[in-house]
């Protein structure tokens, strides 16, 4: 098998790749050069995002080497952490029901179900949780939930404390509901201002606006501020859903 490289007008034809790592880094070394490499700056201070041409630049694949190295290291390190506090839970604390304060990563109220076949998870989904009829009513149950659809810090809630926040929701969104008539109705008065101020004296300054500046208040200031209030409403009940306990960014959205 033969492949072509191109660098600038100069081609020149590879033989077969050999099968060693070190022998491959050094075609690739040899292809690719040091000047060629991807950079990248790196965020500054508390920056949780790098800025274009900002911040100290990089060579993208050795940071990254680094960081797998690192990250790999913390990784195993968490691991091992876990294997041994496994052994904590037969201790008479743990056994009780109390996490001991020693635990870096203690149990949480949320477990994640595995299955050799999806028919498998399917089929326990619709399955009974407890043999006595209301019973264990209150466990949430999902299927398919990818790593980056869970929102990790609402596994470790407490079902009682969920319980009170989900109750404290649903009478936000209540009050919610009631109050937002009011931004609404307002931007409804806005549509309406031509007709307001012939009827009602003390809006009669608004007559005197310019036709063309009136039409614009009237046909499209209303349509913006109905689609920011829709924005905000949209934003503030994702957040009560996070409030409430959901674990999943889907759920909250829908």
């Amino acid at each position: 098998m033969q492949r072509l490289s191109k660098t600038g007008d100069n081609a020149a034809y590879l033989s077969e790749f050999p099968d060693d790592t070190e022998c491959n880094l050094t075609l690739a070394k040899r292809l690719v050069p040091r000047a060629k490499h991807p950079t990248h700056p790196l965020p500054m201070g508390f920056l949780p995002f790098s800025l274009p041409f900002i911040g100290q630049e990089v060579n993208a694949i050795n940071w990254c080497r680094g960081e797998i190295a690192t990250t790999t290291a913390l990784l195993r390190q968490a691991h091992q952490t876990i294997f041994q506090e496994s052994y904590l839970t037969a201790s008479d604390d743990v056994a009780n029901g109390e996490d001991s304060p020693d635990q870096l990563y203690p149990p949480l109220s949320s477990a994640f179900i595995t299955f050799n076949q999806q028919i498998g998870a399917h089929m326990a989904y619709g399955s009974l949780a407890y043999h006595a009829p209301y019973h264990m009513l209150v466990i949430d149950w999902y299927l398919e939930v990818s790593p980056e659809d869970v929102l990790w810090g609402n596994l470790s809630m407490n079902p009682y404390k969920k319980r009170i926040q989900m109750i404290i929701s649903y009478a936000a969104t209540a009050a919610l509901i009631i109050f937002w008539a009011f931004p609404v109705m307002f931007v409804g008065l806005i549509s309406n201002i031509e007709g307001l101020c012939v009827h009602e004296s003390w809006l009669a300054l608004l007559c005197t606006i310019p036709p063309v500046v009136l039409d614009i208040i009237q046909g499209i200031l209303p349509l913006v501020l109905l689609a920011v209030l829709m924005m905000l409403l949209s934003i503030v009940l994702k957040l009560l859903g996070h409030f409430e306990g959901i674990p999943t960014h889907t759920r909250i959205g829908t």
